[in-house]
């Protein structure tokens, strides 16, 4: 049998710029829309794939999000991470990220291995798909008895259209960086954060387009131990 020699340029990736527009016309997008996606300007998306600029760490893991599982953890890799650092679906389990802190929830951007305490896995049936999820932990007890001191709550990220969560339970920050558990309701106009137990402790907060209030995320699944049993 006649030996055929492959040349190893076919094994080997194409550079950045060449994936980023393959990646931009396999899902039909202009780099309008792919900028969109992504979170930046139509003009950087240019000068990526005229390679005359990279991606920051941050972006190339966004760009994950919308490459197929082939490619997934390529872009990963290029951002200098490892695949721990983006939640996988395998055999019907999604490993999501335990944020150390909730104010490592900030706005929807890549996940910061540093900021990760733990990953928890869930069955993929019981999360949203294509979700951006993070996990935050919970302190005070605002949202009691639904969300106790010490719960876990599952937040996506990548649903923060307040139209769209008007009576859900959402993850909110403020100007510093504190995140809070909150219903989201809406009256005359102006949008609230409305705890379970409205108190001088927990008042309810107006979310103002010029204010420091803004949505992380809805929270989607609460984690926590059942109440302990009463004494009789």
């Amino acid at each position: 049998m006649k030996n055929t020699k492959i040349p190893i340029e076919g094994f080997l990736p194409l550079p950045v710029k060449d994936r980023i527009r393959s990646l931009r016309k396999a899902r039909g997008w202009s780099q309008t829309e792919f900028a969109e996606a992504i979170g930046v300007t139509q003009s950087l998306v240019s000068l990526w794939e005229r390679g005359d600029s990279r991606p920051t760490a941050s972006a190339l893991v966004k760009i994950a999000e919308f490459a197929d599982d082939a490619q997934r953890a390529l872009w990963v890799t290029e951002a200098g991470l490892s695949r721990m650092a983006v939640a996988e679906d395998e055999d019907g389990v999604r490993r999501v990220p335990v944020l150390k802190d909730a104010a490592a929830a900030g706005t929807p951007r890549a996940v910061d291995p540093s900021n990760v305490e733990y990953y928890v896995a869930l069955p993929t049936a019981w999360l949203p798909r294509n979700g951006k999820l993070v996990a935050l932990h919970v302190a005070g007890d605002s949202m009691a008895p639904l969300v106790n001191d010490g719960y876990i709550v599952i937040v996506n990220t990548a649903q923060r259209v307040a139209d769209v969560l008007l009576g859900h339970m959402v993850a909110a920050r403020d100007g510093e960086g504190g995140v809070t558990i909150k219903w989201l309701r809406r009256d005359e106009g102006h949008y609230f954060l409305i705890p379970q137990n409205t108190s001088e402790r927990h008042p309810i907060r107006m979310l103002r387009d010029e204010g420091n209030w803004s949505i992380v995320g809805e929270v989607v699944k609460i984690i926590g131990d059942p109440p302990a049993p009463k004494r009789k």
